[in-house]
């Protein structure tokens, strides 16, 4: 249950990483 929260504050962290690249891929592929 501890290693949990540090889990999940990696993925809130690399969520926003993702969005902007799936952003920037669309924008070049269109």
């Amino acid at each position: 249950l501890k290693d949990k929260p540090g889990v999940y504050t990696r993925v809130s962290r690399f969520l926003p990483w993702i969005h902007s690249h799936t952003r920037e891929e669309n924008g070049l592929a269109l």
